[in-house]
């Protein structure tokens, strides 16, 4: 399990350090000091409604409300985005690399394949801009679904409110994903294009020293 997954599970199940907890423990004491106090009177009908009401309130206090099965949605896709990172990474180097080979081409196919090669190098710095504001926005979002992990966990966000936040981070998370793969598709199409390119240009131009 990826450190940061083990970490915010620390806090979800650290719950006797967290300053909530230590006042819910406080809370249940009292109310607990108070349930007992009324079983000692609890001779007659009329305090059975109380008890019943505070049996209640000591099982809603003592109860964190948190969402097992959705913190581990959560956490499953907080790893999957922090696996685009590195993904973004390769990405970028291999989208610079291009451009670095369509900059270093010679002049004369530049010249020759004036129109192929400009939009080659218009998909390229395109391709590059991309890929720089999507790994922010992977960063942003990685660091939106840990801190949504943790207060969640915590008892901080109620499950109809922490769900609410996680079903828009969730739909980002999925689009960046698959933007990733589109991105990649696109970056292989543009090297393989571009070695074609070149490998004609060569040809023609070996045809031609012969001559």
């Amino acid at each position: 399990m990826h450190k940061n997954v083990r970490d915010l599970r620390d806090v979800r199940d650290a719950g006797d350090s967290h300053p909530l907890t230590s006042l819910k423990s406080l809370t249940i004491f009292y109310l607990c000091a108070a349930f007992f106090k009324q079983i000692k009177n609890a001779y007659n009908m009329k305090n059975l409604f109380a008890l019943s009401t505070l049996t209640i309130l000591i099982l809603a206090v003592a109860c964190k409300n948190v969402d097992k099965e959705m913190v581990d949605k959560m956490e499953a896709d907080l790893i999957k985005m922090e696996g685009l990172a590195p993904t973004f990474e390769t990405l970028g180097a291999s989208i610079t690399n291009v451009t670095n080979q369509l900059n270093a081409a010679p002049d004369a196919m530049k010249t020759e394949s004036d129109t192929a090669y400009q939009q080659m190098l218009d998909v390229s710095n395109a391709l590059s801009q991309k890929c720089l504001a999507t790994a922010a926005e992977q960063n942003d979002l990685t660091n939106k679904l840990k801190t949504l992990i943790a207060d969640y966990s915590a008892g901080k966000i109620k499950t109809e409110d922490a769900l609410k936040e996680y079903q828009m981070l969730s739909t980002a998370i999925q689009g960046i994903s698959n933007l990733a793969v589109r991105m990649n598709e696109r970056t292989e199409v543009l090297q393989a294009d571009f070695a074609k390119m070149s490998a004609n240009w060569n040809a023609k131009a070996e045809e031609a020293l012969e001559k």
